[in-house]
């Protein structure tokens, strides 16, 4: 039987109830100084009752508060995983000749800042150099060709620039509850030497890595492939060659020495283009369903894992689930579509072009 914590009012209630049954006729009654002094005594316990249920909180992860989550976790060799600043390059414009230094800062339109990390020279009128978002965390992977604006441009360099390509790779700080979901995977799949969870655990405590797909025996005996990802969608999923390494060190440094080959890899991306006709049901509008299908059709795709075969009959379910579809024919792709998987090549297929037609 559930423990049942007294209220305030009943805490009080009690204690008048005592005074009441120890002095016969005493004024008990609101404003009368017994029910002044209970009332602070009753808060005071009120208090202490609610101190034990916060301590009771504590006492399992799942209800614990973020810093004692910490101290949970800590006990399992894990930590709370740290915002990751996305990184990408710039292009900027100016004169032929001027300087572009690192440490230059831009910011977007809605105050996102970024920094470069590397230098050069203006040539035929234009540069590209690496950046990184000054603070970590999501904000910072912006879509190529976002307007950006320079701090202090010097003589012959043109304030505005744009980011040459898409910034990715930036993490938010870990989540209490992805926190929590790392160290409950510990506890219901403990080590156990070196077994697929081990790998995908290991992996998940680099920053930046949200996603672990492990292939054991891919490559034979004594062999294991791991392939990470990080926050995204589509190829922005894909992780670039620092956080490669950083799984690469973690796991070389904790797997048992008996395993022959371990191999990191980051997927390569298979764009697949998808052309498809539809029919609006009635009360809709071929306009309107249009971008919904669309959008169906790229949120199906790039959620496909490594390897996942990309199937005809998965994707015409998609479209047909989309509101206001009253029917639908997907011409490309013609089949299913497998990706490539032998040696370093393991494909990830991703969205490609997306045709959307109407039916006649």
């Amino acid at each position: 039987m559930a423990y049942v914590t007294k209220t305030y009012d009943g805490i009080r209630q009690a204690i008048l109830n005592d005074y009441a049954n120890q002095i016969p006729g005493a004024d008990v009654s609101s404003g009368s100084d017994i029910y002044v002094k209970a009332s602070a005594l009753a808060s005071a316990m009120w208090g202490l009752y609610q101190n034990q249920a916060w301590v009771a909180r504590q006492i399992f992860p799942d209800t614990a508060d973020a810093d004692e989550l910490e101290k949970h976790v800590s006990l399992r060799g894990l930590a709370r995983k740290t915002a990751v600043k996305a990184s990408g390059t710039v292009t900027f414009t100016g004169t032929t000749g001027i300087a572009v230094t690192a440490g230059l800062t831009l910011k977007t339109a809605e105050g996102v800042e970024f920094i470069t990390t590397a230098g050069g020279t203006i040539a035929n009128g234009a540069l590209i150099v690496a950046a990184e978002a000054k603070d970590g965390g999501i904000s910072g992977n912006i879509a190529a060709s976002t307007a950006l604006t320079i701090q202090d441009p010097s003589a012959g360099l043109n304030s505005a620039a744009t980011s040459a390509a898409a910034f990715t790779g930036g993490t938010d700080k870990e989540s209490d509850a992805a926190l929590l979901a790392r160290l409950l995977d510990v506890l219901r799949q403990p080590p156990a030497g070196g077994n697929s969870s081990d790998y995908k655990n290991w992996a998940l405590e680099v920053d930046g890595v949200t996603e672990v797909y492990v292939y054991p025996l891919r490559l034979g005996l004594g062999t294991v492939t791991v392939v990470p990802l990080i926050a995204g969608s589509g190829s922005g999923r894909i992780p670039a060659q620092t956080v490669i390494d950083a799984v690469i060190a973690q796991i070389d440094a904790v797997r048992p020495i008996t395993v022959k080959t371990v191999q990191v890899l980051a997927p390569t991306a298979k764009p697949e283009n998808v052309t498809a006709e539809v029919r609006a049901a009635e009360g809709y509008t071929f306009s309107q369903i249009k971008p919904w299908v669309e959008s169906a059709i790229t949120g199906y795709i790039d959620k496909l894992k490594p390897l996942e075969t990309l199937y005809k009959s998965k994707l015409e379910s998609v479209i047909s689930n989309v509101e206001g579809v009253d029917d639908r024919k997907v011409t490309v792709p013609a089949d299913n579509i497998a990706p490539a998987d032998y040696g370093t090549l393991v494909e990830m297929i991703t969205a490609g072009t997306i045709t959307i037609t109407e039916m006649a």
